[in-house]
């Protein structure tokens, strides 16, 4: 069966985020990761990790480039940089994500994105590799009564209930 669909094919460019729907989601991603704090909630950074130290030398310094710029806009450039930005800006404006639909992130225990599609009313299910952040994304989304679930398993491994 062949379906008819939109290769997308971007690479990514900062200017994206100028649009008015990026500068929208811009604002969501920030109100969500300060309500978050509040709530005394980790995220996991763009690197799968807690709290970066952005020291000059440190490996998701030196991932970023050597001329990376920061996004003036965003309230925690050293944990989400632009380009983590550009990708949940991307996936959301180019699917019709609507509340009440399924979404399987791999790898996304505990990321912006997995936080920010619950927060919008997604059943969210992710699959990591990494105990302390699947952890986390329960103890997560029981706290702000999410429909999010996230499991320890290789993908490989995954089966259909």
């Amino acid at each position: 069966m062949r379906h008819n669909c939109e290769i997308i094919n971007k690479t990514m460019d900062r200017d994206d985020l100028e649009s008015d729907s990026a500068k929208k989601i811009i604002v969501e991603l920030n109100e969500l990761i300060l309500r978050l704090r509040e709530e005394n909630v980790k995220i996991s950074s763009w690197y799968g990790d807690f709290d970066l130290t952005g020291e000059k030398n440190s490996l998701e310094v030196i991932n970023r480039g050597l001329n990376y710029i920061a996004l003036s806009s965003a309230v925690d450039d050293v944990n989400f940089p632009w380009f983590l930005y550009w990708e949940i800006i991307w996936l959301v404006l180019n699917n019709d994500y609507q509340a009440g639909q399924t979404v399987l992130d791999l790898g996304g225990a505990s990321s912006l994105f997995s936080y920010y599609l619950s927060h919008k009313g997604l059943r969210v299910t992710t699959v990591d590799l990494q105990e302390s952040l699947v952890e986390n994304a329960n103890i997560t989304a029981s706290k702000m009564n999410w429909h999010l679930r996230n499991f320890v398993m290789e993908y490989k491994k995954l089966k259909s209930d």
